[in-house]
């Protein structure tokens, strides 16, 4: 996952090529990356919830990219499966994210045993449920996310698939995507949270 370059984990930010501690992001034998984050790690930046997740940034660079909705084909696929969730059960696998904006402008969570791609028409906008599909913890599956030169979204899920124009509010805003494991839940014994696994990962733009 050269493409993202930066990690939060347990409330600290690791700039490239700085790692974080091994428990909570570490590549398998096959080379599967794995993220683990517990209810009891600190959180980062304005969330109450901690996360063990990856910013995209120039590849193997510390420097953060972003990109224009509409200003070329960016595009984030995985193949992934959920190891463990919270009591919540909220895990929170990919984004996309805007700079100071106030909420993401996609998100694809892993809840309670279904896989949600949620996207917002405006930054002030409530989340709107693009695909949702039955997933079991330790379930593989793949998802896509993409925007392309026109400033429209396109996701997959498995074999689901679906598509919506950018917003217009969102259009001064730079994103960027992200990875790994934020978990929606910050109250439990230290050995709860969420585990993800991303077999295998691509990122375009």
């Amino acid at each position: 996952m050269q493409s993202f370059g930066n990690v939060t984990a347990n409330g600290k930010i690791y700039l490239y090529p700085a790692l974080p501690p091994a428990d909570r992001l570490w590549v398998d034998e096959n080379q599967h990356v794995h993220y683990w984050c517990s209810v009891q790690d600190d959180a980062a930046g304005t969330s109450q919830y901690p996360r063990t997740e990856g910013r995209q940034t120039l590849p193997g660079s510390s420097e953060s990219f972003n990109w224009t909705p509409g200003s070329g084909r960016h595009a984030m696929a995985g193949r992934v499966r959920v190891q463990s969730a919270p009591s919540s059960g909220k895990v929170i696998i990919g984004q996309i994210h805007a700079v100071n904006a106030p909420n993401p402008f996609l998100m694809v969570t892993w809840w309670s045993g279904s896989v949600r791609i949620e996207s917002r028409s405006s930054p002030l906008g409530l989340a709107r449920t693009l695909l949702e599909k039955p997933v079991a913890l330790a379930q593989t599956f793949e998802y896509s996310v993409q925007v392309d030169e026109g400033g429209e979204l396109s996701v997959s899920l498995n074999e689901l698939s679906a598509n919506m124009a950018v917003g217009s509010g969102w259009k001064k805003f730079q994103f960027y995507f992200k990875a790994g494991a934020y978990v929606i839940d910050n109250k439990g014994k230290a050995s709860e949270g969420g585990w993800v696994v991303y077999e295998e990962f691509e990122v375009v733009g």
